[in-house]
């Protein structure tokens, strides 16, 4: 039952846009007003006026309805079970003033917020024997019903790699607060309860150090779930580095990879000092050359860094300058077949190809320069002399710097003394052996090169062999002229 009305003051309505006034004498009034709970106050009157009395102001039956759709029609009484389950009489007489005051709760179908009309309205002629004017006089008043006062939601961002907690967020646009609870894994009981004030937000941090479903509790709506886990593969920094052996300038590539979720910084240092910093975004990866010049790593020697992220050391590497490695020489030959001359003999064991510059007492000479390409097997070349010429040799290298100098003279006949022993000499077969007047050799300072010159060995054998010959044909002359 809504109770009985009674004797009110009379009720100021802020949200009352307007009434419409019944064109009879005899007539309703009604003022209206609802909160954020949807629940609707009322104050209905009979009219008042100068011809106004205790007679023509009593009606024995009074509806009280209310409409969604406009102020023209839609309306349905509140005592019908739509609004309110209960209903009762009301009516206009001495006993309650001509007036009463009630309340009625909007039923949920009406979405908030909303305008909605409240209709009063006499079903009965007026005065105590319903014999005075006409039935059926209504006044209709506009409300504003406000927004439900708990409009409660939640919505859940799980971790990631840059924030390792979860992120809740909590929403009330209503007018009253608002209690979230959260639960674990299905648990009844909540680990943790939040309470959010009307037309407030609030953004709740939890911590995910292990997998568990997060299910928040909203008042009056489903529960907001979420699986949540710990954030795996955030980081996931590599690098793989390779020589670069190259004539115009060797060194060595670092190729940076980011494997993981979250931008990296890379840093290459050495000795304790920066080589380079590389910043790569998730996912991506990227190539990067370094020359030995620039890192002041000369021919033979070696360089040790380390990249890193962070305090991470992601690789430790040591590459060697070995690149550049070659050895030239100046010696001379006498060879009637092949000719006879200064030989210029050059290796490069090494990786790439040397050039080397050879002049003759200052001017190039014939055929320079001389490129080496890589190999195990020593290139030679003749530079042809005169018997008893002397020549100054340079021999330089563009790319290893290495700088040969040598001062020679070709001596290929030589006169022997002559012996009392045997009246005829047979001269010996073997060549004399070569002058070397003068001979500088440079090298890069901190290079550490090949062993200069071919393998002489079997020239070597060669000549004893020849040497034996000799001496064997000289003593049988002898022993036939002693004969």
């Amino acid at each position: 039952m809504l109770g009985l009305a009674v004797a009110v003051p009379a009720i100021v309505v802020a949200t009352i846009a307007g009434v419409v006034q019944p064109a009879s004498a005899c007539h309703p009034e009604i003022q209206a007003k609802a909160d954020c709970k949807g629940v609707v106050t009322f104050s209905a009157s009979a009219w008042q006026g100068s011809s106004a009395n205790a007679i023509n102001r009593t009606n024995n039956k009074i509806d009280i309805l209310y409409s969604t759709t406009g102020s023209s029609g839609g309306f349905q009484s509140i005592t019908n079970g739509t609004a309110k389950t209960a209903t009762m009489d009301y009516a206009f007489n001495a006993k309650n003033g001509f007036k009463f005051t009630d309340t009625f709760q909007l039923p949920d179908s009406v979405k908030r917020p909303a305008d909605i009309y409240i209709q009063a309205k006499a079903l009965v002629k007026w005065g105590p024997s319903q014999n005075i004017d006409v039935a059926n006089q209504t006044a209709v008043v506009k409300v504003s019903v406000p927004a439900a006062c708990s409009q409660p939601s939640a919505s859940i961002v799980g971790p990631d790699c840059k924030v390792a907690s979860a992120k809740v967020t909590l929403v009330n646009i209503g007018t009253m607060p608002s209690t979230f609870s959260f639960h674990k894994d299905g648990a009844a009981a909540a680990f943790e309860s939040h309470t959010v004030a009307g037309n407030k937000t609030e953004v709740i941090t939890v911590p995910v150090t292990t997998a568990f479903k997060l299910s928040v509790h909203v008042p009056g709506k489903a529960n907001v779930e979420l699986q949540l886990s710990p954030p795996v593969d955030c980081s996931k920094p590599s690098a793989v580095v390779t020589k670069s052996c190259k004539a115009d300038g060797s060194g060595w590539n670092v190729v940076f990879t980011n494997g993981g979720k979250v931008d990296e910084e890379f840093t290459v240092l050495s000795a304790g000092k920066t080589l380079d910093t590389v910043k790569l975004a998730a996912g991506k990866s990227v190539t990067k050359s370094y020359s030995f010049a620039s890192a002041n790593v000369a021919a033979g020697k070696s360089i040790t860094f380390d990249v890193k992220v962070g305090d991470k050391v992601v690789k430790s590497e040591t590459v060697s300058n070995d690149c550049i490695n070659v050895t030239a020489d100046v010696s001379t030959t006498c060879d009637a077949t092949t000719g006879s001359g200064a030989v210029l003999v050059f290796t490069n064991p090494g990786k790439v190809s040397e050039t080397f510059d050879v002049t003759r007492d200052g001017k190039a000479v014939q055929g320079s320069p001389v490129v080496v390409a890589p190999s195990t097997t020593a290139t030679r070349k003749l530079l042809p002399l005169k018997e008893d010429e002397t020549a100054k040799i340079s021999i330089t290298g563009r790319t290893s710097g290495l700088k040969v100098e040598k001062t020679v003279t070709l001596d290929c006949t030589q006169v022997l003394p002559t012996t009392t022993v045997a009246p005829t000499t047979v001269p010996p077969t073997t060549a004399p052996p070569t002058q070397v007047l003068g001979e500088t050799i440079t090298r890069p300072p901190t290079s550490n090169l090949a062993v200069t010159g071919a393998n002489v060995m079997p020239m070597a054998a060669l000549g004893a062999l020849l040497l034996l010959v000799g001496v064997g044909v000289l003593q049988l002359r002898r022993r036939q002229q002693v004969g």
